[in-house]
């Protein structure tokens, strides 16, 4: 829903032409944007770009100032200026920012490296074009649980979860127990992942003695059996 912002100045003087007060202007937008994203980021700024000049014919005029409903950014604000004898629309420029408390790398992460808690931290930083993006952002040092970087991370990187990754059940290379069920008998067998996975998925993991390739599903985080 769009909201509108209303300022009445009055003077007492009669003259044929008033200028309308820039600042006022940038008052209102200001009083806009902290009304619609003071509660949502821990911080907001607005840089208006551009002061605009406008003469009006009445020293009594009204300030309607309406958002657009993506105005993050650099944004067009619409502005109403009416006086009793006309009625102008301007657009002014604004670039609006906001931040939040967010998870952000505090050392270097290597790609599909597993994080810690002693990797992130949170920390005030600017999120809009993140939130343009309509990016998920991470907030808190428990997103980070089971989880590693999918590409390089840079210290002060913000995490979002297209950034990050489960870490899978078995990953390549490891040392497994083949299950292998043979009418009453249930027979393990050392076998080495060649992929990771997670539980469920069916994977090539190798017979270091016969050099044999296998397909096994992989049951639990140590054990495998014979796919089917």
């Amino acid at each position: 829903m769009k909201t509108f912002y209303s300022l009445l100045l009055l003077t007492g003087l009669t003259i044929a032409a008033t200028v309308v007060d820039a600042a006022q202007i940038e008052t209102q937008i200001r009083q806009a944007v902290n009304e619609r994203y003071g509660n949502v980021y821990t911080k907001v700024e607005v840089t208006i770009l551009g002061q605009p000049r406008i003469s009006m014919e009445n020293a009594t005029y009204e300030l309607s100032v309406r958002l657009p409903e993506k105005s993050l950014g650099l944004t067009i604000v619409p502005v109403t200026i009416t006086s009793t004898k006309e009625s102008r629309q301007v657009r002014v420029q604004a670039n609006i920012r906001v931040y939040d408390q967010v998870l952000v790398a505090q050392q270097p992460v290597d790609r599909r490296q597993n994080l810690t808690e002693l990797m992130v931290k949170v920390s005030q930083e600017e999120v809009t074009p993140y939130v343009l993006a309509k990016k998920d952002i991470c907030k808190t040092v428990d997103r980070a649980n089971g989880k590693r970087s999918k590409s390089f991370l840079k210290p002060g990187d913000i995490l979002t979860a297209d950034k990050l990754e489960s870490i899978p059940d078995v990953l390549k290379d490891q040392v497994l127990s083949l299950i292998v069920e043979q009418k009453s008998l249930s027979i393990k067998l050392p076998v080495k992942a060649l992929a990771e996975g997670f539980i469920g998925n069916t994977i090539q993991v190798l017979n270091p003695k016969s050099n044999i390739v296998l397909m096994a599903r992989i049951s639990d985080k140590q054990s495998v059996v014979l796919a089917n």
